[in-house]
């Protein structure tokens, strides 16, 4: 599938696979909160518009636009200010995003980071057809608190999803019992998990560190990173431990068609 990326003559746009890092995550003790896949891939599910320039914004808590103040940083800056008003902190890409027909692009935050006193907000942009510019806008929730943004920091992330996709989806209730395959599953890993939980309270309480066999294995027992059913009975094949997010193909180099 193709996500196509317009620019104007002379316009640039840092846009670039999104990193599965986050600083936060780094400093997580050895790295623990890697350890947790599903926020690794949805860190990575898509691509992230970075920052031309650094710039400050602070909002006074008025509902004008004028009341989002934004003072670049010298290093040049993205199209930042305050449009809709109500505490929103506009940035505009200059370009436009095309997704093959039946295609919206989500627009939102890059997943997985903070800022203190500003929200991104997300919306769901019908790219397939739209030929302007979209926003990418964050809502402050103080007043009076400056937030920078820093040059080449992301401010945006976007991935396409099908349109309607939602509406397909046919969600049910049921009882656990009547699923046997998946409560035997759960049950061994509940069973698991409660074993290392008595083990650790037997060790405090003895006051010794005592180590045990497969300790390592036990506190991370690597179930879903490896695709594993917490008995051992079957891996998923079609698992994901990384996402090989595509970067964008600069075009606007080659010749135009249409005449010698």
């Amino acid at each position: 599938m193709k996500l196509e990326c317009y620019l104007d003559d002379g316009i640039e746009l840092d846009i670039r696979p999104s990193s599965a890092r986050r600083d936060w995550m780094d400093a997580t003790g050895d790295r623990f909160a890697y350890r947790c896949l599903p926020l690794s891939i949805a860190n990575a599910h898509g691509w992230t518009l970075h920052c031309g320039g650094g710039f400050e914004a602070v909002w006074s808590g008025g509902n004008d636009p004028a009341d989002v103040r934004v003072v670049p940083a010298g290093d040049g800056s993205p199209e930042a200010r305050g449009h809709f008003g109500y505490g929103i902190l506009t940035i505009a890409p200059l370009a436009v995003f095309r997704t093959e027909p039946g295609y919206n692009l989500w627009v939102t935050g890059p997943p997985n980071a903070f800022k203190e006193g500003i929200q991104p907000l997300s919306a769901v942009v019908e790219t397939d057809w739209m030929p302007y510019h979209f926003t990418m806008n964050w809502k402050f929730t103080r007043p009076d608190v400056p937030v920078r943004f820093a040059k080449g920091e992301p401010y945006c992330f976007v991935f396409p999803v099908k349109r309607g996709s939602v509406e397909e989806i046919a969600p049910v209730l049921k009882r656990m019992s009547d699923a046997p395959e998946v409560s035997c599953q759960v049950t061994t890993a509940n069973e698991m998990r409660a074993f290392l939980a008595t083990v650790k309270r037997m060790q405090e309480k003895e006051g010794r560190d005592a180590e045990i066999e497969n300790e390592k294995v036990l506190k991370f027992q690597k179930w879903y990173m490896q695709g594993k059913l917490p008995d051992g009975s079957s891996t998923f094949e079609a698992h994901q431990k990384s996402l090989q997010v595509r970067p964008f193909e600069d075009l606007r180099a080659e010749p135009r068609g249409g005449g010698p």
